[in-house]
């Protein structure tokens, strides 16, 4: 919790501007990890490390985005005005994902779509 306050300090009033919004969130499963759980400084990002994967293979994924960042958006915005998609077995390559992941890429672009469709 003290790492969500710290990170919506620091952004202010930018961060509050946007979560008074709705929005869509689209990371990966491995994205936003806590970097303590892999021996790292509390608010910091894991960045590349070592990981097994949904078929229990070992892999290195990017862990570009510091855990205390999505637990900050998710604490500051109400349920009803986030929309979150954790696509599994991705890191922060997201784009790569959906481009080796056709059907699930299709997927994403019509929850993407009927997002930008509500009022």
């Amino acid at each position: 919790m003290q790492e969500a306050l710290r990170y919506a300090s620091r952004l202010g009033t930018k961060l509050r501007a946007v979560l008074g919004h709705s929005f869509m969130l689209i990371i990966g499963q491995y994205d936003a990890l806590k970097s303590t759980d892999f021996s790292g400084i509390a608010g910091k990002s894991v960045g590349m490390v070592s990981v097994q994967n949904n078929q229990s293979k070992e892999r290195i994924i990017n862990s570009a985005i510091p855990f205390a960042v999505i637990d900050a958006i998710e604490k500051s915005t109400a349920p009803h005005r986030l929309r979150k998609i954790v696509l599994p077995d991705c890191d922060h390559a997201v784009s790569a994902w959906l481009r080796t992941n056709p059907v699930r890429a299709q997927w994403v672009a019509s929850e993407v779509a009927e997002f930008l469709s509500m009022p």
